[in-house]
C-alpha cells in the first residue's frame, strides 16, 4: 500500500512540475563548415556584382533551390578585423603577397546542394559541387523537456570547384 502512495505522489509532483521531465528524440545533423570565396586574379569592377545559385545537387545545375545577389552599389558588407574594418569589394593580400578579393558569403547553404557562383562583369561562372560532410547523419538525444532541443553538425571536409578538387576546407580559391 506504501508503493501505491508513493507512486501517486510521484505522479502527482510529475504533473504538476515539480520533477524534471526528460525527453528522447532523434535530431538530424545539420551540415556545416564556413566555405567562404577568394577571388583571385579579379579587378573591382569584374566583381562588383555576384550572383550565387544553389541547385539540388547531382541535377547538373537544373533545379535551382535558392539565390542571392551581392551589389558592391547598395549592399557593402563590412566586418570588423582585429585592429581595422574590412571592406570584401577591395583587394587584401594573403601570406604569399597575392592580392584577392573576399566578398563576405558562404557557399554552405544546406547539404545536398551545389553552388553556381556568377561574375557577370567577368563574363565568368565558378561551379562548386560535390561537398561532403563527415559525421553522424542524425544523433539520439536525451534532455529536461523543459530545455531546447539539442542539436548537431557535420563538418565540410571536401568539395570540388570547377570541377577539381577543393583545397582549403574553409576558404574556396577561385581564380580568373
Amino acid at each position: 500500500m506504501k508503493y501505491l502512495y508513493a507512486f501517486l505522489v510521484m505522479a502527482m509532483l510529475s504533473g504538476c512540475g515539480l520533477l524534471p521531465h526528460h525527453c528522447k528524440e532523434t535530431v538530424k545533423c545539420m551540415p556545416s563548415g564556413n566555405l567562404g570565396v577568394r577571388l583571385y586574379g579579379y579587378t573591382q569592377e569584374e566583381i562588383d556584382t555576384i550572383i550565387i545559385r544553389w541547385y539540388a545537387a547531382g541535377t547538373n545545375f537544373q533545379n535551382q533551390t535558392d539565390s542571392e545577389f551581392i551589389d558592391s552599389a547598395t549592399a557593402m558588407h563590412y566586418y570588423t578585423g582585429n585592429d581595422s574594418t574590412h571592406n570584401p569589394f577591395y583587394p587584401a593580400v594573403d601570406n604569399s603577397g597575392e592580392k584577392y578579393f573576399s566578398p563576405q558569403m558562404d557557399l554552405v547553404h544546406g547539404e545536398g546542394r551545389d553552388v553556381e557562383l556568377i561574375l557577370p562583369g567577368a563574363n565568368k561562372v565558378h561551379r562548386v559541387t560535390e561537398m561532403k560532410f563527415e559525421g553522424e547523419v542524425s544523433h539520439e538525444f536525451e534532455y529536461s523537456c523543459s530545455d531546447e532541443v539539442p542539436k548537431c553538425y557535420r563538418k565540410l571536409v571536401s568539395y570540388k570547384v570547377d570541377g577539381w578538387l577543393g583545397n582549403q576546407v574553409y576558404g574556396c580559391e577561385l581564380r580568373k
